[in-house]
């Protein structure tokens, strides 16, 4: 196997490689860097013979499906991690290669969608439905677990006690996620708990942002946040938090950053996006989108718990990901999915459920 990416420096590849997995880069230039991108991955495609190109999100499924002809015998497979996109968000660009994403569909031998969402929002735009699977994330459990010492490091760094409640979420800044309902239930969280403090991490969430800046001097919550960025060791942010959210408002799948944080024993809140609702059944709260006072509701009962409640609600959550999402069960299903297109075998039963039209 041997990954290639389309950027160098990718918040993966110190990852991938420490896992001895081969990680090159197409050097791609820029959005508008196409014709020397397209060579660079002809030559590579030529070079390697891949048995199957698996591409994965929007802009490389549109440019997989473009190289078709370069793949020859190849199989080609497409993965979709998005739910039902909200497209009046972004600029034209973008909704022209989710456009044509869908029209390039055809041309691949299968697609496989992270989550039941993402599998009905691929349907919806012309995927077909007698090559699309569903093969759910899996999470690294011990890579992501409860870490003692990483809380005390990290919220020490932070200026936070240990007694104090901690909300914090994990992803970019991008419409989809829905930061401002996220900073004004935190404006809400603070006027009846004042001591709550909040962290937000991922691309975009950092102090350069001006946006982001804005949003937060706006409600005055300039005190009670803290912003920690893109992290590579995002495995110790999440241990240092009491409760972890999503608050995204359309577009997810199957939330990385909610299993992520369960896998470390961390108690849940997010919105009814995607299969959130499936992934925190039993164990975390779930509420409407863009519902701000509602976001803010959960976070409080979940503060308000005393702390062995919310330590047992942590360990239930660890173990839904240990029994049903581990990573070994994502990887299985995904090689079998991609050994079976090789061969031309028919997929063993219950290794992927392919999907069905509604």
């Amino acid at each position: 196997m041997r990954v290639l990416v389309f950027y160098p420096g990718g918040a993966n590849e110190d990852e991938l490689r420490r896992k001895s997995v081969p990680v090159r880069s197409l050097g791609k230039g820029g959005r508008w860097d196409m014709v020397r991108f397209a060579v660079r991955l002809a030559r590579e495609i030529r070079r390697r013979k891949p048995d199957a190109l698996y591409s994965l999100l929007p802009g490389p499924n549109v440019v997989a499906g473009l190289m078709r002809p370069a793949l020859g015998d190849a199989r080609l497979v497409m993965g979709v991690r998005a739910s039902d996109m909200d497209l009046r968000r972004y600029d034209r660009v973008t909704r022209a290669v989710y456009a044509l994403e869908g029209r390039l569909a055809r041309r691949a031998d299968a697609a496989i969608a992270n989550s039941d969402a993402a599998g009905r929002a691929a349907l919806a735009r012309g995927f077909p439905a007698d090559r699309l699977y569903v093969v759910r994330n899996g999470f690294d459990t011990a890579r992501f677990r409860p870490d003692g010492d990483a809380r005390a490091v990290l919220r020490h760094e932070l200026g936070v006690a240990p007694d104090v409640p901690l909300i914090g979420m994990v992803a970019r800044v991008d419409p989809m996620k829905d930061h401002a309902t996220f900073l004004e239930a935190a404006s809400i969280l603070s006027r009846v708990l004042p001591n709550a403090r909040f962290a937000l991490a991922g691309a975009g969430a950092d102090p350069s942002n001006g946006w982001l800046g804005s949003q937060i001097k706006r409600r005055g919550l300039e005190a009670v946040v803290r912003l920690l960025g893109e992290r590579a060791d995002i495995e110790r942010v999440y241990p240092a938090l009491d409760i972890a959210t999503l608050s995204s408002s359309f577009g997810e799948g199957f939330p990385n950053a909610l299993g992520e944080a369960m896998a470390c024993g961390v108690p849940c809140v997010a919105t009814a996006v995607g299969d959130a609702p499936a992934l925190l059944d039993g164990v975390g709260r779930v509420v409407a989108p863009c519902d701000a006072p509602a976001l803010a509701g959960a976070w409080r009962a979940l503060a308000e718990l005393p702390v062995e409640a919310r330590r047992r609600l942590g360990e239930a959550s660890r173990r839904r990901i240990v029994l049903l999402y581990g990573e070994t069960r994502m990887i299985e299903d995904t090689e079998q999915r991609l050994s079976a297109l090789i061969v031309g075998a028919r997929p063993r039963p219950g290794e992927s459920s392919r999907m069905k039209m509604p």
